[in-house]
């Protein structure tokens, strides 16, 4: 059995043995207002909610958290997990229909909905599932709550389930231990020896990202965490400065922005270095950003399937980690175990490209009902990333780097699209259009990916289906799914003989539109 450091009556003991007036959480709004946590309102605040998630009758309930960011989050989600509860968290901004395949096949049967959030993909879950607001779970009156009365749940037992699209038509429930979560954030925290840093994040809580790099490596070591209610480039250049952070993480997305910020060695002194994860990096922005601050971007890699950061490279040989032009994604972090095996499953040697595959104890469980899937990704090799890469030894240690993706997802602002199911809600309404359209995933300056529609014009003369009614459907999507730029051109999709989409043929199409954002955009194909 997996042996974890840390659970979360461990985690909340320690938290209380600090002074009781320390601020360990500050909350800033985008109206530039703070929230501030004491170590005695955090504390009570989960007592809070963990009393109320026990007093539910079931011995583990399923609660979703549908929120932003905001001064409640950390205590709901350490209550619940203090409770023995099942967390669901859901960005609010989801597209409705995933929202309710999420509560229905999670098994949801409370939701906890943040006061800024958007209601309207809850609203018409109908009856079994209740819904109260984030504020209701923190009452609790002080002196009331003991530490004592926290139930000792073990590392191991289910406690997260994160959502995130691949391949598959429908997003896959992630599940993650409570240890898994807790050491994994305290893994990141040794490794750069965080010791009551400041730390600023500027990733939604609901991301896996923001929980390990942040919540935990913050709490773990009795640093103080400083979270953005939504990021605004100036506001973080001010905060980085005023708060003297030591440590922030963003996506590569941001790079652009943060760089317009002006924000450099001089400005920011206290700014040790920047965590970049998420997402593939695109290394001339990377460039710019390094070479106008001064500050380092200290790459990582992981993914949700395996809690958060498998990689990361190091602070003091940053400068180093590279192989033509490559930016490596660093080497194995402790009790990480990585393989980079070839198309018979045999471990290939340095330089050599195969699948990376990852082991160690920071695995998910599985993924939420999808037993042939879990069986094909979690094998006693260790977990398949799905990503293709090699690794060269650089100061004597295995510095590993991504050379492509095997799986067909878009990433998107570090949120993850499968391309099939973004299309399968097209074919809902309109199924006489497929084989006709494909939905691609193009480079983007500012997002590192973008949504992409290819529709054969010739459908409309082929199927009883209305240009103009399928045009209007196409920019009425949910924004999260909508294309950004729908391409027209009048020969086929590019296909497989056995009619399997070659997407990666379409994506030249788009590259014209690398800096655009809005949409969608439709433009025709040049002849």
């Amino acid at each position: 059995m997996t042996a974890f450091n840390w659970t979360v009556s461990k985690l909340v003991a320690q938290i209380a043995q600090q002074p009781g007036d320390e601020v360990i959480y500050s909350f800033h709004r985008a109206d530039g207002s703070v929230a501030k946590s004491t170590v005695n309102i955090l504390v009570q605040r989960i007592l809070a909610v963990m009393t109320k998630a026990r007093s539910c009758n079931e011995e583990q309930p399923v609660v979703a958290l549908f929120m932003e960011n905001s001064a409640e989050f950390p205590a709901i989600l350490l209550g619940l997990m203090a409770a023995g509860a099942v967390t669901v968290p859901i960005n609010p901004n989801t597209n409705p229909a995933d929202v309710r395949y999420i509560v229905t096949s999670s098994g949801v049967k409370y939701i906890i909905a943040g006061t800024s959030s958007p209601t309207f993909a809850i609203d018409s879950l109908g009856p079994g599932v209740e819904i109260s607001t984030a504020e209701s779970w923190v009452e609790g009156g002080p002196g009331t709550l003991n530490i004592a009365d926290m139930p000792d749940i073990a590392g191991t037992q289910p406690s997260l389930i994160i959502h995130t699209s691949g391949t598959t038509s429908k997003p896959k429930g992630v599940v993650l231990p409570q240890g898994s979560l807790l050491d994994n954030g305290q893994l990141i925290a040794n490794h750069f020896n965080f010791s009551r840093s400041n730390q600023l994040t500027t990733l939604p809580l609901y991301h896996v990202h923001a929980l390990t790099f942040g919540l935990f490596s913050s709490l773990t070591t009795g640093g103080h965490l400083h979270v953005l209610e939504s990021f605004k480039p100036q506001q973080w250049r001010e905060l980085v400065t005023r708060e003297k952070i030591d440590w922030t993480s963003i996506v590569p997305s941001l790079l652009p922005l943060l760089r317009m910020t002006g924000v450099s060695r001089e400005v920011a002194p206290t700014l040790k270095g920047v965590f970049v994860s998420s997402a593939p990096l695109n290394e001339k922005a990377a460039g710019l950003f390094e070479k106008h601050s001064g500050i380092p971007l200290i790459q990582a890699y992981g993914m949700t399937e395996c809690t958060c950061w498998a990689t990361c490279c190091t602070l003091q040989h940053w400068r180093d980690e590279f192989q033509d032009q490559c930016r490596s994604i660093g080497h194995a972090l402790p009790g990480v175990d990585m393989k980079i095996l070839g198309p018979d499953d045999e471990e290939l040697g340095e330089g050599a490209t195969g699948e990376i595959v990852i082991g160690g104890k920071y695995l998910m469980l599985e993924y939420l009902n999808l037993p042939a899937v879990t069986a094909a990704t979690l094998s006693a090799r260790g977990l398949r990333s799905g990503d293709s890469g090699f690794y060269k030894l650089i100061h004597g240690t295995r510095y590993y780097f991504i050379a492509g993706r095997n799986k067909e997802v878009i990433i998107k602002n570090a949120d993850k699209f499968s391309p099939s199911a973004i299309e399968d809600e097209i074919y809902q309404s309109f199924p006489d259009v497929a084989g006709y359209v494909a939905i691609v995933g193009y480079p983007h300056d500012l997002t590192g990916e973008d949504i992409g529609l290819c529709i054969d014009t010739r459908l409309f003369a082929a199927t009883t289906t209305n240009k103009d009614s399928f045009t209007a459907f196409i920019q009425a999507m949910h924004a999260s799914i909508r294309p950004s730029v729908v391409i027209l051109k009048n020969s086929p999709i590019e296909k497989t003989f056995t009619g399997k989409i070659q997407r990666t043929k379409m994506r030249d199409l788009f590259s014209p539109f690398s800096k655009f954002m809005g949409g969608p955009r439709f433009v025709d194909a040049p002849d």
